[in-house]
């Protein structure tokens, strides 16, 4: 027992039988060359390969191939051991492979290459239309292969294209225009009716002129299209056919075939009985059945227009010529004066004569009377017509006839005879035609009857398009009063006769449709096509399920391809109307359908596939659709209807696309089609590709499926179950996923399951209870039975409630390696199928977006020199750090922006040049500007945090004052101080920076200014020093990199001189008189001072603060001392100054100063003065009294020295601003030596 069914996809009726036992759900591909999905049920039991024979009984076919139980590849050579159990799901796949199956691959591969070929080169749809039966000899032209789908974007059905960009080249749109001519076309196309239109079909011969008697006569013959088609009106221009007089007509439907009945006798007054479409009897008699009068010989062709027994439902003489109109028609043109006194005038017919016609022409036929003068009366002239066969001169009189006129402009006379009923027959049909005047010459003065044989024509009976399958219509009317010239606006309203599914019978009847599946299988199968269709190569069942979609909802195509179309072009017109694209299914013409779905057939996660890729369309939306169509409830005018867009209207939209759509003819329907597309837009704004293993055999084109992808932010994770635990009741509980996922308070989630029941393949949904925290455990809200529970090894996609995974259509598959494939997906959008009928639904990409960091929470923010970035080369860079509060998120990393505070400047990207749990340092800012700032956490999946702003941070960098130096401690060593202290903390002060030394004789000295420089200063990266060892105060001040002095000094005394004991040999004080020699310098209350410079001796008056001034302080000023020091001979002497100054602000002012005192840096304002004095001297080992030779100038502070006597000592004394002045006060020097 076997029972096939129908896949969700491919619609066919199924034959239900009763299992006896168990049975196994397959599903399989049983061609290899097919991608057709059949669905079968099988008793449990048989093995694969049994399993197989059942549904390929071709060895050759099911020669090679896989099978899979679930997701379990079972060997080819283990098919005849393994039993699929009942329930299992078992998937098979017969592939082309071997000896055998590689040349049936390469058959195929040619037959379709072979095919596409023609799709490329005889794709046009109907050919170049003549007067000979070779101008439309291959009718429609095109491919038995076409590849659906592969040109769309990312919607299902292409949206109109505007105006602007179509080819308006290949469009012809002349049976749209109301008042078109007919044409002649040498080599155009045949009109190609699909449904209801009017058209002004083109001439399938050239007309021509007769006359005959006294009256002008027009005979056409018209290609309405490719047949058969139903003529439901004719018109010359607006005026219907009927309403002129003297005007006859034949039509000729375009039956494809016309079986043979055989005889019928009209005398029986009933028509056949049961005819079928097309059939064609012969009449044995005459006779009149129903009004409609038959004649012994002519045939009877039944259309189904009407009921049987009506005239309506039989045509006339479909398979014979046209009796009024010739297969062709020679004319010789003549001038040949007629007379009595010439006698008899011949002229030879062409060959193939069944008919003769001549024509003769009177400039004037008319007898003028003298009484009264100038009346006109007849005038008469009598003629002899012959015939012989050529050049035979057996003559046979065919007429005589008497032609009387009264008239002063030309005459035509005109006859028209069959040579076979007059005298002998010629073989060839050519006969001499000989125009005998008989009555006598006229004066033409006042007897007028001057004539002249003007045409000779020779007429061909016969059919002049013998070519099935094309509606002709040949009319002959008398032009004479009735017509200005020729007859070339002639339209008719038609409608195509096409097989139509019947849902009455169930079966396909011919009659006219405007069905978007009839018109399909018609363009297929069409005689004029080079190799028409058949029925084995058109996916029937598709049609039929198609047609029962389209019917109830109105949709029709009705209009004309009269221009050079593809197949292809003109299948997707049609199919574009029934909301369905061209598709090659199973080697088969088909279509895919755009219509609402219910249940997918498969889930994609990135479990089971790879190599995601999208695309999204971001094109605007145009407001509306101006939609031009032939309205045929407006007489066929072509009309606009413009569909707008939800929200606007004629006042609001600017942005509205013009469009054609071939095919419509209903304002409604038209409406609707804007719509749709109008929805498609909005609604089918991406692209998903996805590659996948073996589960591609169980998709088609058009399938519904289930897409979950992290990359997208559908859905929030896909695992497989990894195990289940049931409660109490024996229902299941939670189940355990093979990967943890997390869950938030406050949010719904669900677990949606790809599960086989019965052997089917389906997805469920289970809510799930919310227990914040990350867990692989997921608990069900309600728990399920454990027959509707998920199993160990299903696949599943978590997220929140309703947002597990996105609903998307299979629009392309690309077959790849070992059953591989891409599928290309977009939306489902079940909004397109019900914007006609409402608002469209707002856009959901079904993203489920993950949750926000927190905000950074800054608790410092710190950029002095401490903080600095220390290159290779030594290069100090500014940095500026962050204390953060840490947050309990692993892997979020932190964005810095910047800008300087009150601009408007775009934000700047800091670079991070180091980032911990706690905090961040960036590099960019630079020292001295005050700066913004923006700090945002991101995550790859989380959302980005909220951005923390810190505004008006004034970056410090190398602009503030060094930090003061720390823990300063002296040490005597030998005769020197050693200072040792801690590393200054700022970097510009390590790199670049310096610290400087200064000695005060006080032990309880504090002030800088009141002290004077010792020799030495060190780099600040140093922490000792050995300096001069003197009694009094050691200051220590740092600098940094760029010369700004700490704010406050250290400092630190000491008694001690010297570990060794001294015996004093000679000192020289200056104070307090100071006798010696003053440069710059004078003595003021008991102290040296720095003379006062005028205004004159500023060097830069650019400086000055105070135009004012008298000039300041000097900058530098001499005391050389007035004796020096002899110890009598050259001995190891110990020599040690002794210096005290006060720097003096001698501008600064009690009155001047402002605010409370308390707030006072410095009383005496001289806290920050730049003075100094050292004092210098000469060595020599000579007699100082005589003359001797003195060493260079040193600088004397505390030092031993072998010598006699130290002379030329000066004090050398400097002020670097010149509103502070120095006040030295003890000036002193003393030799001891060692004991």
């Amino acid at each position: 027992m076997l029972i096939e069914s129908a896949s969700p996809a491919s619609p066919q009726p199924s034959v239900y039988m009763p299992p006896l036992q168990p049975t196994l759900a397959v599903s399989c591909c049983p061609h290899p060359f097919e991608q057709r999905r059949v669905d079968y049920a099988v008793p449990a039991g048989p093995t694969i390969a049994e399993i197989v024979e059942l549904i390929q009984p071709d060895p050759l076919l099911r020669m090679h191939g896989v099978a899979f139980i679930g997701e379990q590849a079972i060997e080819r050579a283990q098919w005849h051991r393994v039993r699929p159990k009942p329930g299992a799901y078992l998937s098979i796949r017969l592939l082309p492979a071997g000896g055998g199956g590689w040349r049936i691959a390469a058959m195929v591969g040619i037959a379709i290459i072979a095919v596409v070929t023609t799709a490329l080169t005889y794709g046009a749809l109907a050919p170049v239309w003549g007067t000979t039966a070779a101008a439309i000899a291959g009718g429609l032209a095109g491919a038995a292969v076409t590849l659906g789908g592969t040109l769309l974007v990312n919607t299902f059905l292409p949206p109109p294209v505007p105006e602007l960009s179509k080819d308006k080249g290949t469009e012809s749109q002349t049976y749209q225009i109301l008042g078109a001519r007919n044409r002649i076309d040498i080599w155009g196309k045949v009109p190609f009716l699909c449904g209801r239109f009017r058209l002004t079909p083109p001439y399938a011969a050239a007309p021509y002129r007769e006359v005959v008697g006294p009256n002008t006569w027009w005979r056409a013959i018209f290609a309405v299209s490719h047949g058969p088609v139903h003529v439901e009106a004719m018109r010359i221009g607006a005026t219907p056919i009927g309403n002129y007089a003297e005007v006859e007509w034949q039509l000729r439907r375009g039956y494809w075939t016309m079986p043979d009945r055989g005889g019928w006798d009209p005398v029986s007054g009933v028509f056949p009985a049961n005819p079928e479409f097309g059939e064609t009897w012969t009449a044995t008699a005459s006779g009149t059945v129903n009004g409609l009068a038959i004649v012994e010989g002519q045939t009877i062709t039944f259309n189904r227009l009407a009921d049987t027994s009506s005239a309506s439902a039989w045509d006339l003489d479909q398979g014979k010529p046209f009796s009024l109109y010739p297969s062709d028609v020679y004319e010789d043109p003549l001038s040949v004066a007629l007379t009595y006194a010439a006698g008899g005038q011949v002229r030879t017919t062409a060959p193939g004569a069944d008919e003769i016609a001549i024509e003769i022409a009177f400039e004037r036929l008319v007898h003028i009377q003298n009484q009264p003068a100038g009346k006109k009366s007849d005038q008469s002239v009598t003629f002899r017509i012959e015939q012989s066969p050529a050049g035979e001169n057996h003559w046979s009189t065919v007429l005589v006839r008497t032609v009387t006129g009264r008239q002063q402009t030309p005459l035509y006379w005109g006859h028209r005879w069959r040579p076979a009923e007059y005298g002998s027959v010629d073989a060839n049909q050519s006969y001499d035609v000989r125009i005998t005047r008989l009555s006598g010459d006229t004066d033409e003065e006042r007897n007028f009857s001057k004539c002249f044989w003007t045409a000779l024509r020779t007429i061909a009976a016969g059919d002049p398009v013998p070519v099935p399958g094309v509606t002709l219509i040949a009319v002959r009317i008398r032009a004479t009063g009735q017509l200005q010239g020729t007859i070339d606006e002639f339209n008719v309203t038609a409608r195509t006769i096409a097989r139509d599914w019947d849902v009455s019978t169930s079966g396909w009847v011919w009659r006219p449709t405007s069905s978007p599946a009839a018109l399909f299988r018609q363009i297929l199968q069409h005689p004029s096509r080079r190799k028409p269709a058949t029925d084995a190569q058109i996916d029937l069942d598709r049609l039929v399920y198609w047609d029962e979609l389209t019917r109830p909802a109105g949709r029709a195509f009705n209009g004309v391809f009269d221009a050079k179309t593809s197949l292809y072009d003109a299948l997707t017109r049609v199919a574009r109307l029934g909301r369905a694209m061209v598709s090659l299914r199973d080697l088969k013409f088909s279509v895919v359908i755009d219509e609402p779905r219910t249940v997918p057939v498969r889930m994609f996660t990135p479990r089971n596939s790879w190599n995601y890729e999208g695309e999204m369309t971001h094109e605007p939306v145009p407001h509306g659709y101006r939609i031009a169509f032939v309205n045929e409830q407006a007489d066929w005018k072509t009309e606009e209807v413009v569909v707008y867009d939800d929200g606007y209207s004629a006042a609001n939209a600017t942005l509205i696309d013009r469009v054609e759509i071939v095919g419509l003819t209903s304002r409604d329907q038209a409406w609707k089609e804007g719509r749709y597309h109008l929805a498609q837009q909005r609604l089918r704004r991406e692209i998903h590709r996805i590659n996948c293993d073996f589960e591609q055999l169980a998709c088609e084109r058009g399938d519904l499926v289930a897409l979950q992808h992290d990359v997208i932010a559908v859905g929030l994770a896909s695992a497989r179950i990894a195990a289940t635990s049931e409660d109490a009741a024996g229902n299941v509980a939670d189940v355990t996923l093979d990967a943890p996922v997390t869950m938030l308070t406050g949010k719904s989630y669900g677990l949606r399951v790809r599960r086989v029941i019965a052997g089917a393949m389906r997805t469920d949904l289970y809510p799930l209870r919310t227990i914040a925290g990350v867990s692989p455990r997921l608990f069900f809200t309600n728990p399920p039975a454990l027959i509707d529970a998920p199993a160990a090894g299903d696949l599943c996609a978590f997220g929140e409630l309703g947002r597990e995974t996105l609903r998307v259509l299979v629009r392309d598959i690309e077959p790849g390696e070992n059953l591989s494939a891409k599928l290309t997906l977009i939306a489902e959008a079940p909004g397109v199928h019900t914007a006609e009928q409402g608002p469209i639904p707002p856009y959901d990409p079904v993203v489920t977006p993950p949750p926000a960091l927190p905000a950074p929470v800054v608790l410092d923010i710190r950029s002095d020199e401490r903080v600095m970035l220390v290159t290779p080369s030594r290069t100090l860079i500014e940095r500026v750090v962050f204390q953060l509060q840490p947050i309990a998120i692993e892997g979020a990393t932190i964005h810095v922006l910047y800008r300087l505070s009150g601009t408007q400047g775009a934000w700047q990207d800091a670079t991070v040049q180091e980032e911990t749990a706690t905090g961040v340092v960036i590099t960019g800012p630079q020292s001295g500007e005050t700066y913004d700032f923006r700090l945002q956490y991101t995550h790859p999946n989380y959302l980005a945090s909220p951005a923390t702003q810190v505004n008006s941070h004034y970056v410090t960098g190398r602009r503030s004052p060094p930090a003061d130096l720390q823990n300063l401690t002296l040490s005597v060593v030998g005769g020197q101080a050693l200072l040792r202290w801690d590393l200054p903390a700022d970097l510009d002060v390590q790199f670049g920076g310096w610290i400087s030394f200064r000695h005060a004789p006080e032990m309880d000295a504090t002030l800088w200014p009141n002290s004077t420089s010792l020799a030495r200063a060190i780099t600040g990266d140093q922490t000792h020093v050995f300096l001069p060892l003197k009694p009094g105060t050691y200051f220590a001040r740092v600098y940094d990199a760029d010369g700004r002095p700490s704010t406050g000094v250290a400092f630190v005394s000491t008694k001690q001189a010297s570990l060794l004991a001294f015996s004093p040999v000679g000192s020289v004080e200056e104070d307090p008189a100071f006798a010696g020699e003053k440069i710059r310098c004078t003595v003021i209350d008991d102290g040296l001072m720095l003379d006062a410079e005028d205004f004159d001796a500023v060097p830069d008056v650019d400086a000055l603060t105070n135009w004012d001034d008298t000039g300041g302080v000097a900058s530098s000023g001499l005391y050389q001392f007035a004796a020096g020091i002899d110890a009598g001979a050259v001995r190891r002497l110990r020599l040690t100054s002794r210096l005290k100054l006060d720097a003096v602000n001698q501008f600064e002012f009690w009155d001047a100063k402002i605010g409370a005192i308390d707030d006072w840096p410095d009383v005496d304002g001289t806290l920050g003065a730049s003075v100094d004095a050292s004092i210098w001297g000469r060595l020599t080992d000579d007699d100082p009294a005589a003359s001797p030779a003195w060493g260079a100038l040193m600088r004397i502070d505390s030092a031993e020295i072998d010598a006699r006597a130290i002379g030329q000592i000066e004090c050398r004394m400097r002020s670097d601003d010149r509103l502070f002045n120095l006040w030295i006060t003890q000036l002193r020097v003393a030799a001891e030596e060692t004991i």
